[in-house]
C-alpha cells in the first residue's frame, strides 16, 4: 500500500464528477430545449373588443409579464381589446367595475414552467381618466391622458407620451422613456438598475428623479429655472444656469452608484434674465 503524507492513497473518483456534470447539464439545458421545441405550437387568439358605455373616473390594469397600452379614447366610453398566447393553459382576463373604476387583470397559471402564457391589452379611456397600471417583464405605455397616471414595471419598460396630468413612474430593473408630448408639471420617476430618458415640453413645477445603479437623462425646456435639490454625494449633472433659489419650481434629483443628467435640449444656453 502506498502512503502519502502519512495516510493511504485514495483513488480519484472522476466518475462522480462526470455524473454531476451530466446531471447539471440536463437540469440547465433540457428545460430550454423543451421550451424551444414547444414555442412553434403556441396558441394565439384575438379576443373580442369589449366596449363599456359607463361613467368612468379611473382604470386599474394589472398584467404581470405582459404588455399593456392605455390611450385616450372617446368621452363616456371605455374599450378593452386583448390578444393572448398560451401553450398549456389559456390566460384569463377579468374585467370588473367598482363604482366608476374599471379593474382589468390578467391571470396565468401559478406554475407556468414553459413560460407560454402571455397577453397584450389595449385599453382606451376618456382623456380625463385616472390611470394605474403595473407590468412585470412586459411593457406599459400610456399616451394622450390628462388625468393622473401611475405606472410600475419590474423588469419591463414604461413608455409615456402626450401626458398633461401628474405622473408617477417606477421601474425596478427596466426602463422609463418619454420623449414626446410630456406636459406634466408634476412628475416623479424612479429607476433602479435600468435607464431613464425623458424630454419635458413644459417647465416643471415639481420634478422628482431617482436613479439607483442605472443611468438617466432628462431634458427640460430652454429657459427653465428651478430650485435644485441633488442631496449629497450624488452623481447628478445639471446644466449651468438652471438653478434659481427663488423659483417656485423644484427639481429633486438623486443618483446612487449610477448617473443622472438634467439638461437643456442640445445644450442650449439659458437666456439672460429680463432686466427689472
Amino acid at each position: 500500500m502506498s502512503v502519502t503524507n502519512g495516510g493511504p492513497h485514495r483513488p480519484r473518483r472522476r466518475w462522480i464528477w462526470a455524473i454531476v456534470a451530466l446531471v447539471t447539464a440536463a437540469v440547465l439545458i433540457l428545460p430550454v430545449a423543451l421550451l424551444v421545441s414547444l414555442k412553434p405550437g403556441q396558441h394565439h387568439e384575438h379576443g373580442p373588443v369589449t366596449v363599456y358605455h359607463h361613467a368612468v373616473t379611473a382604470v386599474r390594469v394589472s398584467a404581470p409579464g405582459d404588455t399593456v397600452a392605455i390611450t385616450a379614447g372617446r368621452t363616456g366610453q371605455v374599450s378593452v381589446a386583448s390578444t393572448v398566447g398560451w401553450l398549456v393553459t389559456k390566460p384569463a382576463i377579468r374585467e370588473r367595475w367598482h363604482g366608476t373604476t374599471l379593474a382589468v387583470s390578467v391571470h396565468c397559471p401559478a406554475r407556468d414552467l414553459v413560460e407560454g402564457c402571455s397577453a397584450s391589452l389595449i385599453v382606451r379611456v376618456p382623456a380625463a381618466t385616472e390611470v394605474r397600471t403595473a407590468v412585470g417583464a412586459g411593457t406599459a405605455s400610456v399616451a394622450g391622458v390628462a388625468g393622473p397616471v401611475r405606472v410600475i414595471a419590474t423588469s419591463g419598460s414604461v413608455v409615456l407620451a402626450y401626458l398633461s396630468g401628474p405622473v408617477w413612474a417606477t421601474a425596478t430593473s427596466g426602463s422609463i422613456t418619454g420623449m414626446t408630448g410630456l406636459n406634466s408639471t408634476k412628475l416623479v420617476a424612479d429607476v433602479g438598475s435600468g435607464s431613464l430618458a425623458l424630454g419635458l415640453d413644459t417647465a416643471p413645477r415639481s420634478l422628482s428623479l431617482a436613479v439607483g445603479s442605472g443611468s438617466g437623462n432628462v431634458t427640460v425646456p430652454p429657459g427653465t429655472r428651478c430650485r435644485i435639490d441633488t442631496g449629497r454625494g450624488t452623481a447628478v449633472h445639471v446644466s449651468p444656469g438652471m438653478s434659481s433659489p427663488d423659483s417656485a419650481g423644484l427639481i429633486s434629483a438623486k443618483a446612487g452608484s449610477g448617473t443622472l443628467s438634467i439638461v437643456y435640449p442640445g445644450g442650449l444656453p439659458v437666456p439672460p434674465p429680463a432686466a427689472p
